[in-house]
């Protein structure tokens, strides 16, 4: 999968992403996950497959940035990450 391809620490987003999938039970399908992650870009699914992999960084980066703005963020043991940090954590840990 692109989005998980794309991740620096994929080991670490897997730990991450389970201990997310364990807190909540909304975000439990890969499909889902990527829905929510791709609703929340600029465009839609045809985006994350007509981007190059720099430009969907930059587009991640800056939902990432939009989340905590909008306080859309979420508790993992700990740490606080934005929604969609979270959801491409838990996408990682399913995929």
């Amino acid at each position: 999968m692109r989005l998980v391809a794309i991740l620096g620490h994929p080991e670490s987003a897997r730990a991450v992403g389970r201990a997310y999938l364990a807190s909540t039970s909304t975000d439990a399908s890969a499909s889902r996950l990527v829905d929510q992650i791709s609703r929340g870009l600029a465009g839609s699914r045809s985006k994350i497959e007509e981007t190059t992999d720099t430009e969907l960084r930059e587009l991640l980066v800056a939902r990432i940035v939009a989340d905590f703005s909008e306080g859309l963020v979420v508790e993992v043991d700990g740490w606080i990450l934005s929604s969609t940090e979270a959801r491409l954590c838990a996408l990682a840990a399913l995929v």
